[in-house]
């Protein structure tokens, strides 16, 4: 029986964003538990599906099964607003994780010279994309300074996903909602334009 060397997929786990952490570890686990043979061929199977062959319909039917993430939900919200292309894809980046804010750059291993990982308005925490825009001090004066123009109260969140579930159940029709999502993404995106002068 052989083994497996897992050093290189350790190190490529420990440089990931946290949901690619949990694809290398259930990734591992199965390595682990399968003990590969030495001198047999390899050869690949699929686990679900009723025949052996490769069918694009089941595999599809089987993602599709996969639960729908809360960020997920949120996206689906933000693609049939009437918010800007650019903003909506500004959305899409930050839920996927791709803001170049300071910890997503020191995890990707990007050396960011001499600046430190302290957020730029408020230099108190460390600059995450929950921070940045929802719990700085910074973002919660542009949001409250938003709600109060269209009089309303800025109801406490500590996520950027949570925020937008309290902003968006507000109002009722389907032309009023679009509106209020695209205020809420436009606000965010100014927060965004803010972060990089």
């Amino acid at each position: 029986m052989g083994q497996w060397c897992l050093g290189t997929v350790y190190k490529m786990a420990q440089r990931a964003f946290p949901m690619e952490q949990q694809i290398y570890h259930c990734t591992v686990q199965k390595l682990i538990n399968f003990k590969p043979k030495l001198l047999e061929e390899d050869k690949w199977a699929r686990e679900n599906g009723h025949s052996r062959t490769y069918v694009v319909k089941e595999v599809y039917g089987s993602l599709m099964q996969l639960e729908q993430g809360e960020d997920d939900k949120l996206l689906e919200q933000v693609w049939i607003s009437a918010s800007p292309s650019k903003v909506a894809g500004f959305l899409w980046k930050h839920l996927r994780n791709r803001l170049p804010t300071m910890d997503v750059l020191s995890r990707r291993g990007i050396n960011v010279g001499n600046m430190n990982s302290r957020c730029i308005f408020c230099k108190e925490e460390d600059e995450t994309v929950d921070h940045l825009f929802i719990t700085c001090q910074f973002a919660k004066n542009v949001w409250t300074t938003c709600y109060n123009w269209i009089n309303a109260i800025l109801l406490p969140a500590n996520s950027f996903s949570q925020h937008f579930s309290t902003h968006v159940p507000r109002v009722r029709g389907k032309n009023k909602k679009k509106w209020w999502i695209m205020l809420w993404l436009v606000t965010s995106y100014l927060v965004k334009l803010a972060h990089e002068k």
